[in-house]
């Protein structure tokens, strides 16, 4: 790196542990996986359960929105 400090990081990786690919890095704790990128541990129930909600939220806000334009052009 103090030799040529244009480098980017992957290509020193490159120069010192050759070629990488995304399922495993060297020194970069073996790379970024599917299970990694889930998230928690929600179960289905519980997401469709979290998702109705946010639907229903949704909709009241719709509505009232809805109603104060209504008001709004009457007067």
């Amino acid at each position: 790196m103090k030799a040529k400090p244009s480098l980017l990081t992957i290509e020193i990786v490159k120069k010192c542990w050759g070629p990488q690919n995304r399922s495993h890095v060297v020194c970069f704790g073996g790379g970024v996986k599917s299970k990694d990128m889930k998230g928690g541990t929600s179960s289905k129930t519980e997401l469709l359960s979290a998702l109705r909600s946010t639907q229903e939220d949704n909709k009241s806000l719709i509505e009232e929105n809805k109603s104060l334009n209504d008001q709004r052009w009457k007067k």
